[in-house]
């Protein structure tokens, strides 16, 4: 999105330390509905036996579809471009109707159905 708007990667807005706190494959989840805690603590403990990602290990363990981890993957997507946004806004770099136009064209732009 920064490169639509001419934007350099030095001078990106730069997000606070919490900001993608609740951006997780583990939260989404959570949020959403899609996974329980005991399932959460299962998939963290699993973790700290193999390198591998968050929603690997719950589709091995079977608590989610390869599916609904690709469709998480977006959310995750576009969730960093609302927050990337959001920042542009209260900077008063851009207003909310280019936000809202910029992450239509960084989502169309971001090829979801061909992951």
């Amino acid at each position: 999105m920064g490169e639509q708007l001419g934007i350099a990667p030095e001078d990106f807005p730069m997000p606070g330390p919490w900001s993608r706190s609740g951006l997780t494959i583990g939260a989404l989840s959570l949020r959403l509905s899609a996974l329980n805690l005991e399932q959460i603590d299962a998939i963290i403990d699993r973790q700290e036996l193999t390198p591998k990602l968050f929603g690997e290990i719950a589709i091995e363990l079977g608590f989610l579809s390869r599916e609904t981890v690709r469709r998480m993957l977006h959310l995750q997507k576009l969730h960093w471009a609302l927050e990337f946004g959001e920042l542009l806004v209260l900077q008063s770099r851009i207003d909310l109707p280019q936000m809202v136009h910029l992450v239509a064209r960084f989502l169309e732009s971001a090829n979801l159905d061909e992951e």
